[in-house]
């Protein structure tokens, strides 16, 4: 079995400060160390998965030798990164040859999120316009915040008269006392009451100091109890977990969505316990609002 999700965390420092990041949802992330390039380059041209790996963060471009991690990876292997281009794309434009960042897949190997509380629109469209022009894999998403539909509608207006088609990605997380998103496990996140469950990730995390986890709360809190070993050494995959903490999961973990093959209704873990109950959605419930 290989992993659905391959993601490097190469650091979680990020400039943006944004007031509802999923990195942030049940606390401040756990500070970590970075490691350094001589350590990231082997491990990760050693991944014998036909699967993207996806570099993350916090922000990946505020690792000092970004560049130089990145361009010393195999070209065979497939790279995505999640990006807010907090420094602009002139560097990145002058360092990252146009097929760098690609994948097989039918969604944009660049992924860059719009934050409207305190990112400047024209200023990201310009950006990805640029990069698109350049013939980069690339795509614009803003996340479907409550608060935010009428920036939304706006911003959707702005992107057609750009003819640039953005993408949603939901609100996971609670506003108003409700709960968004949509959930495989019943009362697996935001919960005081906690259970004893056994759960199986199809995620590789990578953290920045190269510790694995199979979920991104045992990644943000450092839970090494939840750790499958160490990214520069010896690891596992595809291992079954015992768990102490089901009731206060991470959002990205339970919730339904797509897989990388753009079927509906992937869940990134299968937990069992005594106290889980599964629920179901249809791919109807996610609504794009009109433009």
């Amino acid at each position: 079995m290989q992993p659905n999700y391959i993601a490097a965390f190469f650091t979680m420092a990020c400039p943006r400060g944004c007031p509802y990041c999923l990195n942030e949802l049940n606390g401040k992330v756990t500070k970590y160390k970075i490691s350094p390039a001589e350590k990231w380059i082997p491990a990760l041209n050693r991944l014998n998965y036909d699967v993207p790996i996806t570099l993350h963060g916090g922000e990946p471009l505020c690792h000092p030798e970004f560049y130089e991690i990145v361009n010393h990876i195999r070209q065979d292997k497939y790279l995505d990164i999640l990006t807010t281009f907090p420094f602009g794309v002139d560097e990145f434009r002058t360092k990252i040859k146009t097929d760098r960042f690609h994948n097989p897949y039918n969604y944009p190997s660049i992924r860059v999120t719009h934050h409207f509380n305190n990112m400047n629109l024209e200023e990201t469209v310009n950006n990805i316009l640029k990069l698109k022009a350049d013939g980069y894999s690339i795509g614009l998403y803003f996340v479907n915040h409550p608060e935010m539909k009428k920036q939304i509608k706006n911003a959707l207006r702005y992107c057609k008269s750009k003819h640039l088609q953005p993408f949603l990605k939901p609100f996971l997380g609670i506003h108003s006392n409700r709960l968004y998103g949509y959930y495989k496990y019943q009362q697996s996140c935001f919960s005081s009451d906690l259970h004893h469950v056994k759960c199986r990730s199809s995620n590789l995390l990578i953290a920045p100091d190269g510790c694995i986890y199979g979920c991104h709360k045992g990644l943000f809190e450092k839970i090494i109890s939840l750790s499958s070993g160490d990214f520069f050494g010896e690891y596992t995959f595809d291992r079954e977990l015992d768990c102490e903490y089901y009731g206060s999961c991470n959002v990205c973990d339970v919730q339904y969505k797509y897989n990388k093959d753009g079927k509906w209704g992937f869940s990134a873990v299968t937990i069992i316990g005594d106290n889980v109950r599964t629920s179901s959605f249809d791919e109807s419930d996610w609504v794009m609002p009109d433009s």
